[in-house]
């Protein structure tokens, strides 16, 4: 049997985004910790490790939360997969993504009932909630479809964008601190404290809205305070206010909605204060500009209507002009960029100031349900502030171009996973155009269950990358018939281990060969003797193949080493005239290059097998060739070429360069050096 890479602690995660450790088992001389693992489109997760958990599989995307991937029904229990601590549904109107973790540590003061409690954090629709164990609120499956985890859930603070929590120090004990990620650097954004009080009194929290916030002289603004709020029962309505609008220190209103005019030009923040009656207070200002008018910045690229293929690159740029001001520089241009997900959005470019900004190559699609996959985009801001510090913003929004793919299978009706989601043929999705994504077909059972195990012979489309898969990329336009997935009677399914498409050779180097089989029943193992290896090697532009290792049976075979290439690939000058002693250019074209062929062949005992198959590109080097005066011929590797000229060959493959002068525009050249 095979053995797990010892480095390997747990597998079956989509997007372990935080994990937190136990403080109060670490105190028991334990091992405890917590993983909030993002999920697809049904479940949010909590996992849990520790002392005798090292290699659990949790089994995505075979298996989301506590039920098959995508599915929130008929959820059986699957001894093969271990079922996270906590779930709850992903909520298709908001989205869902768990972020930020932490456990209420014993020694932290806080209340009783919070006692073995953790917190973790929704980004995408908002809140941080407390989970704490009751055995009550479990129920198990078949009784309760879906199952529920044994705890019970509270919203414990209703804080959007919380993206980490932690406890730390305050005051002698320990408070709840927790990150908020806003988009261009909003108010809120950034660490916050969440402590327990007790019996004591809180402090009020002081908010204000208000009619305007821009405007010329004069200017007449209606403020309002009545959204401040108080955390303690019944002090919210029992709040004073007093307000400094001029900022010279002193109360001008003690109104709930006071209204003041401005006669004077500037940059004003009037300042509200609030307080319970019981010593509680709290402060916040707003700012008004008098006089000045917002700049207005324009996005130059991407222009309005751009769309992109999976992989693009865009660069930013804009310009933004301001009346007082007039042109701003591109240090007073602030961008942002965000991937927008059903209702959500993640940070894709953080705020970022200057101009022509390259940012990342663009995403692939998060999955693909048709619900999600064509609301989702990315959104272009630019932000520009003048000398005051008022800041106005505009966005455009950049589409994937989409392509309407169908899936089937011959037999139709099997089960097919794509880019990590299960789908029952026949199927029709929306792609992305570039977007290269794994196509797995898993050894099943006929449909109806007649005519025995059956698995995958071939793919109608895609590069194969094991027995069972291939790699399939979006093209641009629509294909005209499905990707076909053809099943035959189960056979072995051989994997080649350790070696995949990324791998490059040079000249010299030997690879092992690693691999293993299951049998035609999709779940025996078999031996090593069952396995039998076969290496070719195709030269630069050989259409033939040399055999690097003959068929071999057994496991881990340490193959030959790779030789040097028969030739190097150089660029073509064909249609200059040289004189008397012009070359005739046969090199090889650029695109030979030569490749490695790995064959793993599976042979159960009654004489059944199936072959799969690995191929590995050589690492180029191109070296740059020229003369002075340039045009004039060298010999590489035996061929005349006139220069310049760039050559290409394996990494580490040793060939001859050699210089003789000659003739140019009619006069003669002698080598002297290189």
């Amino acid at each position: 049997a095979d053995t797990a890479c010892t480095e390997i602690y747990a597998t079956g995660f989509r997007n372990p985004f935080r994990f937190a450790m136990d403080p109060n088992a670490y105190a028991r001389g334990q091992t405890r910790f917590f993983i909030n693992d993002v999920g697809s489109n049904t479940w949010e997760m909590v996992k849990e490790l520790g002392d005798g958990m090292a290699g659990r599989n949790f089994g995505y995307p075979l298996r989301e939360g506590p039920c098959e991937g995508g599915q929130d029904e008929n959820c059986y229990v699957d001894e093969d997969y271990a079922v996270p601590a906590y779930y709850y549904h992903h909520i298709s109107e908001h989205g869902g993504a768990i972020t930020g973790g932490t456990f209420v540590p014993d020694d932290a003061g806080w209340p009783a009932e919070m006692r073995d409690g953790y917190l973790f954090a929704e980004y995408a629709w908002g809140g941080i909630y407390l989970i704490t164990p009751d055995a009550s609120e479990q129920c198990d499956f078949p009784k309760c479809d879906p199952p529920r985890p044994a705890f019970k859930q509270q919203i414990f603070n209703q804080n959007k964008k919380v993206v980490g929590l932690q406890f730390g120090p305050h005051k002698g004990k320990k408070a709840m601190y927790y990150l908020v990620h806003l988009p261009s650097g909003r108010d809120g954004e950034g660490i916050n404290r969440i402590s327990f009080t007790g019996d004591g009194n809180r402090d009020p929290k002081a908010a204000i809205t208000s009619s305007s916030t821009v405007g010329f002289l004069p200017l007449t603004v209606t403020f309002d305070g009545t959204e401040s709020t108080d955390p303690d029962n019944g002090d919210t309505a029992n709040l004073s206010y007093e307000w400094d609008f001029d900022n010279d220190g002193k109360v001008d209103s003690t109104d709930a909605k006071p209204t003041f005019e401005f006669t004077k030009a500037g940059v004003f923040n009037p300042k509200l204060t609030v307080r319970d009656g019981k010593g509680g207070m709290d402060s916040t200002t707003i700012r008004i500009d008098v006089d000045n008018s917002p700049p207005g910045p324009k996005i130059l690229s991407p222009f309005p209507g751009t769309t992109f293929a999976v992989g693009d690159v865009l660069t930013l740029t804009g310009e933004a002009f301001d009346a007082e001001d007039g042109q701003l520089s591109d240090a007073q241009l602030t961008w942002e960029v965000r991937q927008h997900h059903n209702n959500h959005y993640h940070p894709f470019l953080d705020p970022t100031v200057g101009n022509n900004i390259v940012i990342d190559p663009a995403p692939p699609p998060e999955d693909f349900f048709e619900y999600t996959t064509t609301r989702s985009y990315l959104s272009v801001h630019l932000t520009a502030t003048d000398s005051s510090g008022l800041s106005s913003t505009t966005v455009v929004e950049v589409h994937p171009r989409m392509v309407n793919l169908e899936f089937d299978s011959e037999p139709s009706g099997m089960t097919i996973i794509l880019n990590a989601e299960k789908f029952t043929t026949p199927v029709s999705m929306v792609g992305w155009e570039g977007h290269e994504f794994e196509m797995e077909a898993p050894v099943q059972a006929a449909p109806g269950g007649k005519g025995g195990m059956l698995s995958l012979n071939r793919w109608s489309e895609g590069e194969e990358t094991g027995a069972l898969t291939a790699d399939y990329t979006v093209p641009a336009v629509q294909p005209s018939s499905p990707i076909v997935a053809t099943f035959h009677p189960s056979r072995p399914i051989p994997t080649i281990k350790g070696i995949d498409k990324d791998l490059v050779f040079s000249v010299g180097d030997s690879f092992e060969l690693k691999g293993s089989a299951v049998a035609s029943d999709g779940v025996s193992s078999l031996s090593d003797s069952a396995l039998t290896w076969e290496v070719r090697l195709y030269n630069v532009d050989g259409d033939d193949y040399a055999t690097l290792l003959p068929p071999t049976k057994g496991n881990g075979i340490a193959m030959p080493k790779i030789p040097a290439a028969d030739a190097v690939v150089f660029n073509h000058n064909n249609g200059r005239e040289y004189g008397r002693d012009a070359a005739e250019y046969n090199s090889p074209d650029a695109a030979g290059l030569g490749y490695l062929e790995i064959h793993l062949t599976a042979t159960d005992d009654s004489g059944l097998s199936d072959t799969t198959r690995q191929i590995i590109e050589p690492d180029v080097v191109e070296l740059q060739l020229d003369t002075n005066p340039s045009g004039l011929e060298v010999r590489v590797d035996g061929e005349m070429v006139a220069t310049p000229v760039t050559v290409s060959t394996w990494r580490d493959h040793e060939f001859n360069i050699k210089a003789f002068g000659g003739y140019l525009d009619g006069a003669k050249y002698e080598f002297s050096g290189w």
